[in-house]
């Protein structure tokens, strides 16, 4: 306790200094307090908002909310989206809680839990089968659109990430080249020229017979930079490993596969939990990209809810809202990660 006190309060310009940082973060807490609490205005509508400008505008989100959260998903369907959002959400406390327990039985588990989540999702929003009603993915927009862009450009882009990585490390040369090339080409290339390609150019390169839609044409161009982003980790992580490691290994009469499954990437993957949890935190806020092909993330049905000349001037809201699903999200991430990494070094390395 002394310590820590010091590191505050161990000279005058450290007790000066966290006095007036300490007094500047209690009031910007009072007035975000006043703001969303004593000012505020809980009842009523957008006259009653005007006439309390000093405070928050709680109706508006209100009325707004199906709108930002679901965007212009049918509203006869909403029970279908609001069952993925919850089985989202259970996806993810098991995961936290299957990661406490620390059961290698159960982590099996985990990864095909959300490739289930992922495929269910996927129907749920778009119907056709189980006797839900087709919804076209022109449709699909809020809070389950960009469930779906994160799980999807995770979950998928960590094993094709390390299959890249692995491929860097070939014997063939062919192979190296090709993998180098990709990784090259798609770090290079901002996230937002690599959906233009993957929604104007690549169509004019397709089989009329071939019909992808943009989305999903967005989501395959997300998956790819993941993918690039997730090799270069991996492959760090590879060459941390020391190639005593893999002598071991052959000298016991391990075959490659199995170097790999038991030595190898154990090993790699408990060196690299802290910047695949950063990456994936960083693939999730990247989904909002989606509005410049006219699909409606999140960001995206708050930006046009805030448009409402009915209810204009009260973006403030919408996006503490929204911001707040976001902080759930990327701590859920964060979370894992440092769970994750606790039970690999507690269990693996030491």
């Amino acid at each position: 306790m002394k310590q820590q006190l010091e590191v505050y309060f161990g000279s005058p310009a450290k007790s000066a200094t966290t006095l007036l940082l300490g007094a500047l973060a209690l009031a910007f807490c009072w007035w975000i307090f006043r703001w969303g609490v004593i000012d505020a205005t809980w009842k009523g509508d957008a006259t009653a908002c005007r006439e309390n400008a000093a405070g928050a505008c709680w109706p508006f989100l209100a009325n707004k909310l199906n709108f930002i959260l679901f965007g212009f998903y049918p509203r006869e369907e909403l029970g279908r989206v609001v069952g993925l959002c919850v089985i989202f959400v259970a996806c993810l406390a098991v995961t936290l809680l299957t990661i406490a327990i620390g059961k290698a039985s159960l982590l099996r588990w985990v990864p095909i839990m959300w490739l289930t989540q992922l495929v269910l999702s996927i129907a749920l929003l778009g119907g056709g089968i189980f006797g839900l009603t087709p919804v076209p993915d022109r449709l699909w927009s809020g809070l389950p659109i960009t469930i779906v862009l994160s799980v999807s450009t995770i979950l998928l882009g960590l094993p094709l990430g390390t299959l890249i990585a692995l491929g860097r490390k070939s014997r063939s040369s062919a192979v190296r080249t090709v993998c180098l090339g990709f990784v090259e080409v798609m770090r290079a290339l901002p996230i937002i020229a690599v959906l233009f390609i993957a929604t104007i150019i690549v169509p004019l390169f397709l089989p009329s017979q071939l019909d992808i839609s943009n989305l999903f044409r967005a989501l395959i161009g997300l998956l790819l930079v993941a993918a690039a982003y997730f090799s270069e980790i991996v492959r760090s992580g590879l060459n941390a490993i020391s190639p005593l490691q893999y002598e071991a290994a052959h000298s016991l009469g391990l075959s490659r596969f199995q170097r790999l499954r038991l030595v190898t990437l154990p090993q790699t993957f408990s060196l690299i939990v802290p910047p695949l949890v950063s990456q994936a935190a960083s693939l999730l806020k990247d989904t909002t990209l989606i509005v410049i092909i006219s699909h409606y993330d999140l960001v995206g049905t708050a930006r046009m809810a805030t448009a409402d000349p009915l209810w204009t001037g009260f973006s403030a809201e919408a996006f503490l809202f929204i911001g707040a699903i976001y902080f759930a999200m990327c701590w859920s991430v964060i979370k894992f990660g440092e769970m994750a990494e606790t039970l690999m070094t507690y269990g693996g390395r030491r």
